[in-house]
């Protein structure tokens, strides 16, 4: 019989949860492999032995039917011995027919094995426990030891033992962050390389609605997010990630953060080599690390498959681009890039590096930061002020001075990850065809031919990043027939289907406009970007997602040809901390107060001309106007209707902003910069 790991870890974690008592279920597949673990309640409520609930076992025999599985094996856990049968389970043994599997949680001796037992006869069965198909970075050892603590930080503040004060300082690190609604939190899930297995994606969604919300939320760091936790249930929450491979240590805090990489890579026809097993074993090799949560600030860390850089690693603190050196893969380092207060492009590091050195440049450049980072003012302590306070001498020479002590303790080789793109083949599914306009301008918009021959990625636009629990699931259970290997968080705020066959893209496209309100939108509409802003941000100063929702909604119903503008990037930040990553926009934005006679109003300063280039040298956005969040909509509205007819005069926007577009959007700032007073009109004070 083969098992999943995630499955194995999820018996784990309920057998923790169950603790002292033995934990049960029933594991439902197909042809020997399991597909499911389904909980159940011991009836018997003993460290000893178990019962199956007879009402839980006959809907366990209805949910398995529904779904088209089998009940393979009965599960138990043994809190305090080994994974072999106990005179207890020779007694109650039942039914000959059916496999045992036995998972073992003495500590330090997790263990799960798979017996037939007749008539007190002990037979051992193979089990295989199979490795996602994918890269999946590797939780701390010490992980669930951090979770237990954590539950005893949220008890003693419960009790009133410790303050609010103390609990933040330990739960951030976790991920976790307190809405505006008091008692109300947000977790930030880890995505390393924006993976998530349908498996994973469905068991978060099944977790959003029994202890959150009910919304996910994919962030620009291709993470994911659940909303509106109650204290209670953050702990909970947690474990239950844990057990499927996903952690929420470092999604927040002065922490190594989410590693990021180039969404379409490893299918990419023009990228130099697939980067993603990178952005996973360094994901694995950081989090281990006990220092990685103890940095003078964040610490952010993106891979591009190409000089294109689409993962922005040229604004990151260090950045990772694919080159190739005679025949030799590596990477071009830069360092000191970032956005939020005082941003600046990244400076290049090492022209050169074998790939084998990934993990002593990004750990010599996080000692350096922890050493010489500074720990007093927050708003000066990223890595590029470092860059700036040293100076590039010094700077260089620290860096070198911490790769020589790393190298002389001689860490572990670097060894991505290997694995291959390829699909899988859901038994029992038609092929779907469809001839009709809509779905030719559906691909033309969102489906990308793979350089696997017969397959295409495609880009499923969510609503600001946002999903319900119960599509989510839709989309997850759609996607598993087609294998681990489908799934990306895009970083702007989206889903990214990978390995679909083409003979099902007719599939693809009816599931697409059951789950994406966006699916009929052209594609710079539905890769606009906009943070949580001060609708549940305690930082934010204006509503940037509704400032966003106004200016799509204008657009979509305005005349512009918007097709015609390809991947033009329009961000909006709530607050000048860049998480809308405003910096990287061809027209960002960022929230800010203004005020008239006496009576504040929501604003905006407006950013133009990133240019994103790891070859020719990026350029991020700098400030060319404000205007009042009221009037956002329309100024877009105008500046691309000006840019849309007059672009092809010009070799790029960046060309077109040089020499018209920034004082075309002087003059709108001009002609929208003098607004009612709050007596004339009132809804410019509102946000």
């Amino acid at each position: 019989m083969k098992i999943p790991k995630d499955i194995v870890e999820s018996i784990f974690a309920q057998g923790h949860r169950e603790a002292p008592n033995e934990a049960c279920g029933y594991l439902l597949g197909t042809a020997g492999a399991v597909k499911k673990a389904l909980p159940m309640t011991n009836a018997d409520g003993s460290p000893d032995h178990f019962s199956l609930d007879p009402r839980e076992q006959f809907a366990a025999l209805r949910q398995a039917r529904a779904a088209g599985l089998e009940i393979l094996a009965v599960y138990h856990t043994h809190p305090a011995t080994g994974a072999r049968p106990s005179a207890e389970d020779l007694r109650l043994a039942y039914d000959p027919a059916i496999i045992y599997v036995i998972a073992s949680l003495v500590p330090g001796r997790l263990d799960v094995k798979a017996f037939r037992i007749r008539q007190g006869t002990v037979t051992d069965e193979t089990l295989v426990v199979e490795e996602t198909a994918v890269p999946a970075y590797r939780i701390p050892e010490n992980y669930r030891q951090e979770i237990d603590e954590l539950e005893e930080l949220v008890a003693q503040f419960r009790a009133g033992a410790i303050t609010a004060a103390e609990l933040k300082a330990r739960r951030v690190p976790f991920g976790v962050y307190e809405q505006r609604t008091p008692g109300r939190y947000m977790i930030r899930i880890r995505c390393a390389a924006g993976i998530l297995t349908p498996r994973q994606l469905r068991r978060v969604a099944d977790l959003a609605g029994q202890f959150a919300s009910g919304r996910l939320h994919v962030t620009t760091r291709q993470e994911i997010q659940m909303h509106d936790v109650p204290l209670e249930n953050l702990v909970p929450a947690i474990r239950e990630l844990a057990a499927v491979g996903l952690a929420t240590r470092g999604g927040g805090g002065n922490t190594v953060r989410n590693v990021i990489a180039s969404g379409d890579s490893g299918i990419a026809p023009d990228e130099v080599f697939d980067v993603t097993g990178h952005a996973v074993e360094l994901t694995s090799r950081l989090i281990a690390l006990g220092d990685s949560w103890l940095l003078p600030r964040k610490f952010k860390i993106a891979f591009s498959n190409s000089g294109a850089d689409t993962a922005f690693a040229t604004a990151h603190d260090v950045g990772f681009v694919a080159v190739e050196n005679a025949g030799r893969r590596g990477f071009r380092v830069f360092v000191a890039g970032g956005m939020g207060r005082s941003p600046q492009a990244g400076q290049l590091l090492h022209e050169f590096i074998p790939e084998d050195e990934v993990f002593l440049v990004a750990e010599a450049a996080k000692r350096l930061f922890s050493k010489f980072g500074n720990r007093r003012n927050k708003h000066t302590a990223r890595l590029r002020f470092l860059w700036n306070s040293l100076g590039r001498e010094r700077f260089l020479a620290e860096y070198q001075r911490q790769r020589a002590i790393l190298e002389a303790q001689r860490p572990a080789p670097f060894v991505p990850p290997a694995w291959s793109d390829t699909a899988g083949t859901p038994s029992g599914l038609a092929a779907v065809e469809d001839n009709s306009p809509e779905f030719d301008l559906w691909k033309k918009r969102y489906v990308t031919a793979q350089r696997q021959r017969g397959l295409s990625s495609i880009l499923v636009p969510l609503a600001l990043g946002d999903i319900s629990s119960e599509t989510a699931i839709l989309l997850a259970d759609f996607l598993a027939p087609f294998g681990d290997n489908t799934l990306r968080c895009t970083a702007d705020q989206n889903f990214a289907l990978r390995n679909i066959p083409d003979a099902y893209l007719g599939n693809i496209f009816a599931l697409v406009r059951r789950v994406s309100p966006a699916w009929d939108c052209p594609r710079l509409l539905a890769r606009a970007v906009a943070c949580a802003g001060a609708s549940t941000c305690q930082l934010g100063i204006c509503l940037s997602r509704g400032a966003l929702d106004a200016t799509l909604a204008r657009l979509k119903a305005s005349d512009l040809p918007l097709d015609a503008l390809g991947d033009f990037r329009l961000h909006f930040s709530g607050c000048l901390n860049s998480c809308g990553r405003h910096g990287l926009a061809h027209l960002g934005f960022f929230g800010k107060a203004g005020r008239r006679n006496g009576h504040g109003f929501p604003a905006y300063t407006i950013v133009a001309g990133a240019k994103i280039d790891a070859t020719e040298g990026s350029v991020l956005a700098h400030k060319v106007g404000e205007v009042s969040a009221k009037d956002v909509p329309i100024l877009v509205e105008t500046f691309l209707r000006h840019y849309a007819a007059r672009r092809t005069s010009f070799a790029s926007f960046q060309d077109y902003l040089a020499r018209e577009g920034q004082e075309r959007i002087r003059t709108l700032c001009e002609r929208y910069g003098r607004i009612p007073s709050f007596e004339e009109d009132d809804s410019y004070y509102r946000d």
